[in-house]
């Protein structure tokens, strides 16, 4: 199988998982249906619209992919040039293909708005990039598209500086999924080789400065750096010198005595020579590595970045059931607090009301006084004490209500701007939309917070009977009470005794009332603290059959990336059982491969020319042990599919 049939089966075969993505999510729809029932149509519409979204998602990546594999080059091995404008980049091409130097110039040629391809020998082509800076966006597609067409690239820098970090991030944006990177620093200037010489190993500190920066920003795919001195190579390598170099090539002639072999020598080209003739000689494992790697980074960036999503949707699951079980048992606990005082107030009113009774009561059977006229301010006393607990009954349910609203709106807005976050930044995100959930919850709490108003309700129809009756009873007696106002001091104190014994038996029955009316009032109100948990759980099953969709979607995303590890190591040895390549491990973004089968020395020999870490493992167990220690995240899901025997 060739390289580009490999690629080109490979990215089909990511079709497939659309296929059963369909089919292992049509499991939950099923059991989703069976459980909905009246509100079956409109839950599987709306798990129906989350599976489209997910379904354009897996769409977009895949057509991605045939994209990538149509601009990746299988046929030459294509060794690209990047640097700023007037670095010196078409310089050393003219010189490693022996070009007429037409293109060697102050550099306001250099920036095309295209790349140029010149041949270096049988399928092999250098392509000399347009100049990375400021002002590159009128090109910046054509470099993307000449970056996913190289296998190798160079990186030419001035001798004069270190590369700034925004350069090089710049380039990095263009070759992320390159493999194999290196480095020049292009010498300028016409001098003699003894100051060529002193020249090079001043700029050693550059160098290495320069190295440095190239490891952080690429890792393992930066290979090495060079120092070359460009228009000496070209001076070297070319008999036909154009018209506008000849004086320069007189004089850099004679610093040799017109020995080109020893310019050659002196240029540093001859390493730039050798690294593309090394990797000319196994170019189909590199080519196929090159572009293969690409697959391999896409796939792995859509891993990581739907997990992350995953994991960041149940921490959002965790923290949302925190916040609701704080509110209930804030709620829970205002809900105490508004019958304590609710309780407080009614009992101090009952308190101040018998006191009350009592004494007008006592100084009316003293004074004599007329019946009416004593039922009217006993009416009174009662009209004014139900006034006041009412006025500051409603308080404490005002209060309280308005608390519980602050809460729950508060709460929502924290919930949905949390709900919304999943969606930024991510490559496979849905929008959960919870709006009804949340309005259901909001309405049980609000339901469980009116409730509480039925108390106050309650408390007026207890008193007003219960104190009706008092009145009676009392009028009833003072018919006795005034049958004795004549009869002495003995027979008042024996009525205000029995007067005050029936205030007292009346309001103790009231409060006795009103205490299991209150009771009774705290078990309703803990009742819809229920239907609010009972919303609660409608909710977290709603989330939980989502983050299913996360779990089937990467569970098939780690099986194919297996296959196309394994399937990619069967094409050097069709004996590899399990293969796993991580594409960039670790600090150093070491390429890293785990192999159980295969031939060894096959295996290694590719390896090592490509720069692939390779852990061989006699059985999918050990591998497995060495995938715990390389790659942590992946590690989990990987082995739940070989449980599964997936693998």
């Amino acid at each position: 199988m060739t390289a580009r049939e490999f690629i080109e089966n490979s990215i089909q075969e990511f079709e497939k998982i659309l296929e059963d993505f369909e089919e292992r999510s049509g499991v939950i729809l099923k059991r989703v249906a069976s459980k909905t029932k009246r509100t079956k149509r409109k839950y599987i519409d709306k798990e129906d619209k989350i599976y489209k979204k997910i379904e354009k998602r897996i769409k977009d990546f895949y057509h991605n992919l045939s994209l990538l594999g149509k601009e990746m080059e299988f046929d030459t091995l294509n060794v690209a040039f990047f640097g700023e404008t007037n670095v010196g980049k078409s310089t050393l091409i003219e010189a490693l293909t022996k070009g007429d130097g037409s293109t060697i110039g102050d550099g306001r040629k250099d920036f095309t708005k295209t790349f140029r391809a010149k041949n270096f020998g049988r399928k092999i082509f250098l392509l000399d990039m347009p100049g990375i800076e400021g002002n590159e966006a009128i090109v910046s597609e054509e470099i993307k598209r000449a970056a996913k067409k190289s296998h190798i690239i160079f990186i030419v820098i001035p001798e004069n500086k270190e590369p700034e970090e925004g350069f090089l991030e710049k380039v990095r944006t263009y070759i992320g999924d390159s493999t194999f990177v290196f480095g020049i620093i292009n010498l300028r200037g016409i001098f003699p080789l003894n100051v060529l010489e002193k020249k090079k190993k001043n700029i050693e500190i550059v160098k290495k400065r320069t190295e440095q920066k190239l490891k952080g920003e690429f890792g393992k795919a930066f290979k090495e750096i060079f120092i070359v001195h460009g228009l000496y190579a070209f001076f070297a390598m070319n008999s036909g010198i154009p018209e506008s170099q000849k004086s320069s090539y007189e004089r850099v002639m004679k610093f040799v005595k017109n020995d080109r072999e020893k310019l050659k020598e002196f240029s540093g080209i001859n390493k730039v020579i050798e690294t593309i003739g090394t990797y000319k000689t196994f170019s189909n494992n590199v080519i196929l590595w090159s572009n293969i790697y690409k697959l391999f980074k896409k796939e792995k960036e859509l891993i990581i970045s739907v997990r992350e999503e995953r994991t960041q949707l149940k921490k959002t699951i965790e923290d949302f059931l925190k916040e609701i079980e704080k509110l209930k048992r804030k709620f829970d606990s205002q809900s105490e607090s508004l019958l304590s005082d609710i309780n407080s107030e009614v009992f101090f009113r009952l308190d101040e009301l018998r006191d009350e009774l009592e004494e007008l009561i006592c100084n009316a059977i003293d004074a004599g006084r007329d019946k009416d006229d004593l039922n009217s301010e006993i009416e009174e006393k009662i009209d004014l004490c139900i006034e006041e607990m009412e006025e500051n009954i409603e308080y404490y349910l005002d209060d309280f209500i308005e608390d519980v609203n602050k809460d729950i709106e508060k709460l929502i807005k924290k919930l949905k701007l949390k709900f919304k976050r999943i969606n930024l930044g991510t490559d496979i995100g849905i929008d959960v939309d919870f709006t009804e959930a949340f309005n259901s919850l909001s309405l049980s709490f609000k339901e469980a917070a009116l409730g509480a108003l039925s108390i106050l309700e309650s408390i007026v129809s207890i008193l007003t009977g219960p104190i009706g009756a008092v009145i009676a009873g009392i009028f009833g007696l003072l018919n006795t009470f005034l049958s004795w106002l004549f009869g002495g001091n003995s027979k008042k104190n024996e009525a205000k005794r029995k007067a005050i014994n029936e205030v007292n038996k009346t309001i103790r029955n009231i409060r006795n009332k009103l205490r299991r009316k209150v009771n009774g009032e705290l078990k309703k109100l803990r009742r819809e603290i229920n239907k609010v948990e009972r919303e609660i759980l409608k909710i977290e099953k709603q989330i939980e059959n989502k983050v299913e969709y996360w779990d089937i979607l990467i569970s098939l995303l780690v099986e194919h990336y297996i296959s196309l590890s394994t399937n990619f190591f069967k094409t050097i040895t069709q004996s590899v059982e399990f293969a796993y390549v991580a594409p960039d491990s670790g600090k150093n973004k070491e390429p890293v491969a785990i192999i159980v089968g295969g031939d060894i020395e096959k295996i290694g020999y590719f390896c090592n020319n490509i720069g692939i870490k390779v852990y061989f493992k006699d059985s999918i167990e050990s591998a497995l042990k060495t995938l715990k220690s390389k790659d942590k995240k992946l590690y989990s899901e990987i082995r739940s599919l070989v449980e599964k025997e997936c693998f």
